[in-house]
């Protein structure tokens, strides 16, 4: 995973949330807490499915998949 500059990266969450949206796909949005993160991940490796849980996490909410 590559991290994006933060204006390239707002703009490309904001599209796919619209699109979600056009298509009737129920969305929220969770800002990473870069710290928190990584002091929740610990020594695990970083993942996109670790992401998603630590956001899941974030609002209450068993992880997708």
């Amino acid at each position: 995973m590559v991290d994006l500059p933060l204006p390239v990266h707002g703009a490309l969450i904001d599209r796919v949330r619209l699109a979600a949206m056009r298509m009737g796909i129920e969305s929220r949005i969770v800002w990473m807490d870069a710290p928190a993160y990584h002091a929740w991940r610990g020594k695990r490796r970083d993942s996109e499915d670790l992401r998603a849980a630590w956001a899941a996490e974030q609002i209450g909410e068993p992880a997708a998949g």
